[in-house]
């Protein structure tokens, strides 16, 4: 975390503009710094620029998607440490192994209420209120 500034740094990696719209407006109200990208190869370039305390990466998304992003973020040494978790619609078994296996951290639901995505960031960034 940054130590010029003490909120919580959470990038948004996703194809969808609204969606992004949707998460930095929820998590900017409770005081987090957020960035965002429309892809795995802007995530990733971002990540590795910024440093954010965790990332919320859509997995379906055209160009580099989220396992590959996944991938290139767990193979670099600046990024290898920070938590991702797939931000996705599906909730498959197959799918969340194939994310598991590329060092996906966990997983949130686009359906999840802003409470229960709170309390899911909190498990990954003990600093949050």
């Amino acid at each position: 975390m940054s130590t010029t500034d003490s909120r919580a740094k959470i990038l948004c990696v996703d194809d969808d503009h609204g969606q992004r719209l949707l998460l930095s407006f929820l998590l900017e109200r409770q005081g987090l710094e957020v960035r965002t990208a429309g892809d795995g190869q802007e995530g990733v370039a971002i990540a590795l620029e910024w440093g954010p305390d965790l990332i919320l990466m859509d997995l379906m998304m055209p160009g580099m998607d989220g396992f590959q992003a996944a991938q290139a973020l767990r193979a670099d040494p600046r990024t290898a440490d920070i938590p991702v978790l797939a931000l996705t619609a599906y909730g498959e078994e197959k799918m969340q192994a194939r994310a598991k296996s590329v060092g996906i951290n966990g997983f949130v639901l686009k359906t999840i209420l802003p409470a229960d995505l709170l309390d899911t960031l909190r498990e990954y960034i003990p600093s949050l209120k």
